[in-house]
């Protein structure tokens, strides 16, 4: 009798343990048909910016704040057709300590928006990188940007260019949903190169969340 008590006790501490970790499961999600970033761009096209794609900068970037912290589960952006094998590099840098908190090198489809997993060597035990999941905090700002030096371009400042949206006043800020959009960047990694074009249109680079 006792050790039928037992067995059914075990069995019921089973069935608890798989009940918890399907629930898991169907809370932890990454969809990227949607996201705070898709609207602010979408929001930004219905009110008279152009998606278009321009700037010959190797770097573009935005920075961000969110209303609630989240975790990125996957990475959009689209690459020029010329260099649809080279590789981007992203960076997720805290705005105010200026510590990185990603980096990764990625290569994207160039016939539309591609979403990649975070992998990076950054707190990896091996050289390798590996699958590296994001966590950001509400209320800190952070920088996202995107870099291709331009002799991985071809040598070409047309490969250099992305798909961004903007219009002659830009407005900053710009928000929707959780993300708060606060200013944009685009400039060479050589300052020699040229000056930055500060706040003259978004770049398109999406960021994923768990949710």
């Amino acid at each position: 009798m006792h050790n039928s008590l037992s067995m059914n006790a075990w069995l019921f501490s089973l069935l608890l343990i798989g009940f918890s970790c399907r629930k898991q499961e169907v809370k932890s999600s990454c969809d990227h048909s949607s996201s705070s970033f898709q609207s602010i761009f979408q929001s930004m096209i219905l009110n008279e910016h152009t998606d278009e794609v321009f700037f010959d900068t190797e770097i573009h970037e935005y920075s961000f704040v969110l209303l609630e912290d989240k975790e990125v589960c996957e990475i959009g952006y689209q690459s020029q057709p010329a260099i649809s094998s080279g590789l981007y590099l992203i960076e997720i840098i805290d705005s105010t300590t200026g510590t990185t908190i990603y980096d990764g090198s990625h290569n994207f489809s160039s016939s539309e928006t591609s979403f990649v997993t975070p992998t990076s060597t950054i707190n990896s035990p091996f050289s390798a990188p590996v699958v590296s999941m994001i966590d950001l905090q509400s209320g800190v700002t952070y920088t996202l940007r995107r870099t291709i030096l331009l002799d991985n371009a071809n040598g070409q400042f047309i490969n250099l260019i992305g798909r961004v949206a903007r219009k002659g006043e830009m407005s900053f800020p710009y928000t929707e949903g959780t993300m708060t959009i606060t200013s944009a960047n685009f400039y060479q990694v050589n300052p020699s190169g040229g000056g930055s074009l500060l706040n003259y249109a978004v770049p398109y680079i999406d960021l994923i969340f768990t949710e």
